[in-house]
């Protein structure tokens, strides 16, 4: 079952108000994979509303290194799921040019915490024109 299929039944299952506490942990695994908007799947996922960009960092990283697990190509919700988490920072640009630039920061790296491979992903969404991701990237307000 993907994972979207999986969100909208563990959505069905908090609205029915019968979720399980496996069901709560597996829904926080999920966390990276919820829309960056979706506050009825974020709070018991337990992620905070105002998010840390290390936060961001580790939420892109995650979806980005489950897609490559996946083994299916990325898409363009794919790419627009990435925007959405880094418009949730101040300066989405900014957030995005460290993270593509600075992989060798310790926050960033080419791979997870957990040593799995994600950096790629979204190089390759970067280097796509009509990808979704710097399109629908937030303008810094001035």
């Amino acid at each position: 079952m993907d994972n979207r299929k999986r969100l909208e039944y563990l959505r069905g299952e908090l609205q029915a108000e019968r979720i399980g506490m496996g069901e709560l942990a597996e829904l926080q695994g999920l966390a990276a994979h919820i829309a960056a908007d979706d506050v009825e799947l974020l709070e018991p996922a337990g992620v905070p509303e105002f998010v840390s960009r290390d936060d961001i960092i580790r939420l892109v990283q995650t979806y980005c290194a489950d897609l490559h697990e996946s083994g299916r190509e990325w898409t363009t919700e794919d790419a627009e799921h990435i925007a959405g988490w880094l418009n949730r920072d101040e300066n989405p640009g900014g957030l995005f040019r460290f993270i593509d630039e600075k992989p060798g920061d310790w926050r960033v790296g080419y791979k997870t915490k957990d040593g799995r491979e994600w950096f790629h992903i979204l190089r390759q969404m970067r280097n796509k024109p009509g990808s979704g991701l710097l399109e629908n990237l937030r303008k810094q307000d001035r």
